[in-house]
């Protein structure tokens, strides 16, 4: 009995060990992938991709929303490896926090989808079927990934701020939770 409890204790021991070590793997994983991110600037090429405006009218609040001249800029980014049926699936969810942030006047928000050849049309019929009240950019070609290569792979790293000088400031879903979006509201203000 006392041998099976100790066999019990080190297999406990050794499982908490192997999960701190893959917490610690994976912490540092994101911030290797962060400090890759931060690297370099970003650009934005948007005028070499198509633009699609689904349902938005010139009397949308958001109509704005990707103003180059703010301060900031917003990028979420879905390459081809994502669905993009689940993506377009989803934009909805931006509805609420783009409205927040239109309302400040600081911040552009640039959704940029890089499909696969194939699914280009596809993804333009996905856009419109949701019926978005902001524009998305189509990359078909791959100039957002060609131009900014230090971007990792992670898609946990495809939601992005930057400055006016392209440098990321923050990153992240800040809709995530309430920290992240604090977080974001801090860079905002901290940055000037």
């Amino acid at each position: 009995m006392g041998s099976v409890n100790l066999l019990r204790s080190v297999l406990l021991v050794c499982l908490m060990s192997f999960i701190f070590a893959m917490s610690f793997s994976c912490r540092s994983d994101v911030e290797k992938d962060a400090k890759v991110l931060c690297s370099n600037p970003i650009r934005l090429n948007m005028e070499k991709m198509q633009c699609v405006y689904p349902m938005l009218k010139r009397d949308s609040a958001l109509y704005h929303i990707n103003d180059g001249e703010k301060p900031y800029r917003l990028v979420v980014f879905l390459d081809s490896t994502e669905c993009m049926s689940c993506a377009t699936g989803k934009m909805h969810g931006w509805d609420e926090f783009l409205y927040e942030v239109s309302l400040d006047g600081k911040v552009s928000c640039f959704f940029i989808f890089s499909p696969k050849k194939e699914e280009k049309e596809r993804l333009h019929a996905l856009l419109i079927m949701e019926r978005l009240g902001y524009p998305v950019y189509i990359d078909s070609i791959g100039i957002f990934t060609r131009e900014n290569p230090h971007i990792p792979q992670t898609p946990m790293m495809h939601i992005f701020l930057i400055n006016s000088k392209g440098k990321v400031v923050f990153v992240g879903d800040p809709r995530r939770n309430t920290k992240l979006n604090k977080l974001f509201h801090k860079a905002i203000v901290q940055e000037k």
